[in-house]
């Protein structure tokens, strides 16, 4: 298998049928597989993942989870369901451009990974709304998976995303530093791939309830740099087979 899209969601249907849709929509002239991990919604995401069982290539767990959790824990039963050599790993609520697919496989190279540009949309224009920085792209050249592609012998190198972050964010940040600091990739920032974030509101609260996440990240940051702690997700590097 050339390529598995692996997607973690909760509670986001209306946004993941557009995604899905954006998907199916491409043409390539390699095999690729969809891999979702549904961390206990309950919306209509069951139903949804359901009409997509006799499509080829597609796949979808469960996880029994009726609390919010980092996503960390959906996004490695996603990864180790996996075949594909390379991994594009994606936020539910991204939806891709013409030849999202094609492009951030044929693009990726060994020692490398691709974080593809992606834009903040209104979801019912899908107009781009002003005065948002890109998530990520060259003019915001962050190392976080909205929608990227990487070898998934490097993924598992890493231990996929440390599950010891509970509290919302900062797991991509950590994650980015293991392929760049442990791995020694190098992150390449395509512009001319493209993603649409589905806009959506945030907690009020959002810096509080990140505050954990944010001094675990920081404390796991000084261990590795110091050498008090390896460049690698808490349950350490996990077995690939090629």
């Amino acid at each position: 298998m050339k390529c598995s899209i692996c997607i973690a969601t909760k509670d986001k249907c209306r946004r993941l049928v557009c995604v899905l849709g954006s998907i199916y929509s491409q043409l390539c002239d390699f095999d690729f597989e969809v891999v979702v991990v549904d961390d206990g919604s309950t919306d209509d995401t069951p139903g949804l993942l359901k009409k997509y069982e006799t499509t080829e290539g597609f796949r979808h767990i469960r996880i029994e989870n009726n609390s919010y959790r980092n996503p960390s824990v959906a996004r490695n039963a996603a990864y180790r369901e996996a075949t594909g050599e390379i991994i594009i790993a994606q936020s539910d609520d991204v939806v891709h451009a013409t030849n999202a697919i094609p492009e951030l496989c044929n693009r990726l190279h060994y020692g490398q990974f691709i974080i593809a540009q992606v834009v903040n949309v209104d979801f019912k224009t899908r107009g781009i709304i002003q005065g948002y920085n890109p998530y990520t792209g060259t003019a915001n050249p962050r190392p976080f998976f909205f929608l990227g592609a990487l070898w998934r012998e490097d993924l598992y190198a890493v231990g996929g995303n440390d599950e010891e972050f509970t509290a919302p964010g900062f797991e991509d940040d950590w994650f980015g530093d293991c392929l760049i600091q442990g791995r020694g990739l190098q992150p390449i920032f395509d512009d001319s791939i493209i993603g649409h974030h589905l806009h959506h509101s945030r907690p009020g609260n959002l810096a509080d309830l990140v505050e954990p996440s944010k001094e675990l990240y920081a404390r796991k940051r000084q261990l590795a740099s110091c050498g008090g702690g390896n460049w690698e997700s808490s349950g350490g590097a996990w077995h690939y087979d090629t």
